[in-house]
């Protein structure tokens, strides 16, 4: 166990805790002497510290600049002093100053150790001793691209048999993270080697729910390759979990209904009981109203799909999700992130829109016919847009079929629009030669500044 040592701790400027380490650093800094010689490890890391914290621009409001630039100057020996204590740290004593580095200090310690590169005066046999302890924090190491290379094989031969590596390798390469992954993997471990990494981590009895079904939704890549048998053993292994724990759990429920009828407005809200909730919409507006642009419209100011400026609203907004759906779940690199408020838009106009389709079919009029008349008549009519084509899928076919041609009717829609913006025209020829897949980030558009910002809410002023 590794030992306490309540010192001096930098974690931000942000952190709560700057004013009582301030204090703390003013006192060391008055009675600090370059030239003690330091014994324990934990004073010479507490004495990092207290210089990044100075060197952070952070002070006590009772400092003036006066005392700021007094404490800067005498932090400035500092350095020497982590200089001097690390440079003695070699085979022989190795295991025993590793070992006595205080949990909060572990991080710091390995940042100095790469720093003034003590690895040069540690054998890889002696490291690989340190790192084979099953207590040893590997992510930390890790963390460190310059450790990481020079002790590659020893660092390789511990993540081939550590039960930490299979959650580094998932973190690293499967997880989704707001800022990019820290770690760095040896090039002496082949990505080929993570499958059965992962594979005896399935098969374990240690496997965390979160980990499992990020494997068995997950997509295979170059750099952590996935094959679809490991990602089958995902999926039962999660079956399996949840026949042997049953929820017990308390039960939220909610539900949202959809309902055409004879009513004097055309659009109402009631709530039932047990949070339910009934929307009915005028089914004589709808009935009334069969001309090709109302049938367009309504899909944004009855069904509210639009905003004002026509951008869906059926997307997922972060800014939507509750505190437990943005911190509890484990989301892979390229999940779609979503909550309940997406799932119960997502459920709404899936009603929505396969009640109104019923409806419009049974007057004939089918929504696929509405859909080409836009890009076809009303965008060369309204715009001067010409050539766009739409072919939608034919009356008779099977719902698969209708979402695999809509899907590929969607992709040309956006390479007819690129090629428009880009050229002016559509070229038939040369659209029907184009292989290349589009992306919505790639598009580009008649308005160059199309978007404003808050400055202020981006915290630039």
């Amino acid at each position: 166990m590794r030992p306490e040592y309540d010192g001096v701790k930098f974690y931000s400027v942000q952190d709560w805790s700057i004013g009582e380490n301030l204090e703390k650093s003013a006192k060391i800094l008055e009675s600090f002497n370059e030239n003690e010689d330091y014994a324990d490890i934990n004073k010479v890391i507490e004495l990092y510290n207290v210089q990044q914290l100075i060197n952070s621009g952070a002070y006590l409001r009772e400092w003036d600049e006066d005392i700021i630039d007094h404490y800067k100057k005498l932090s400035v020996p500092l350095t020497k002093v982590l200089g001097k204590f690390f440079g003695k740290i070699n085979d022989e004593n190795f295991q025993l100053i590793t070992r006595s580095v205080s949990i909060g200090y572990v991080e710091d310690y390995w940042r100095l150790f790469v720093k003034f590169k003590v690895y040069k005066k540690v054998s890889g046999e002696m490291f690989a001793a340190y790192i084979n302890d099953p207590k040893t924090t590997l992510w930390i190491l890790l963390q460190q691209e310059e450790l990481v290379k020079y002790y590659g094989q020893e660092l390789a031969n511990v993540l081939r048999i550590s039960e930490q590596t299979p959650r580094l390798v998932i973190s690293k390469f499967l997880e989704r993270h707001d800022q990019e992954s820290p770690y760095h993997f040896p090039k002496e471990l082949n990505p080929t080697e993570y499958e059965g990494i992962l594979q005896n981590y399935i098969n374990s009895d240690t496997a965390n729910l979160n980990h499992l079904q990020l494997l068995a939704r997950t997509q295979s890549s170059g750099e952590c390759p996935i094959s679809d048998k490991l990602r089958l053993c995902a999926k039962r292994a999660c079956d399996s979990y949840w026949e042997k724990h049953p929820f017990t759990g308390v039960h939220v429920g909610y539900g949202i209904g959809v309902e055409f009828a004879d009513v004097s407005e055309i659009k109402s809200v009631k709530r039932l009981e047990n949070n339910d909730f009934k929307i009915t919409y005028d089914v004589k507006w709808f009935l009334e109203n069969l001309d090709y642009p109302t049938i367009l419209n309504n899909f944004r100011y009855i069904f509210e799909q639009f905003d004002d400026c026509w951008r869906s609203s059926l997307v997922s907004v972060k800014s939507q999700l509750g505190i437990f759906e943005r911190t509890l779940f484990v989301r892979g690199v390229k999940d779609y992130i979503k909550g309940n408020n997406f799932d119960v838009v997502d459920n709404l106009s899936t009603m929505q829109v396969r009640g109104y389709y019923d409806i419009l079919k049974h007057n004939g009029v089918r929504l696929e016919n509405v859909l080409k008349w836009f890009f076809e008549e009303y965008l060369s009519q309204e715009f001067g847009a010409n050539g766009f084509r739409f072919n939608p899928p034919s009356e008779g076919t099977t719902l698969v079929e209708k979402c695999r041609t809509i899907a590929s009717e969607m992709d040309g829609v956006l390479k007819q629009f690129r090629m428009y913006v880009q050229d002016g025209e559509i070229d038939r020829e040369l659209f029907e030669m184009s292989s290349e897949h589009t992306i919505f980030s790639n598009l580009s558009g008649f308005v160059k500044d199309k978007y404003a910002y808050d400055c202020f809410l981006l915290g630039t002023l």
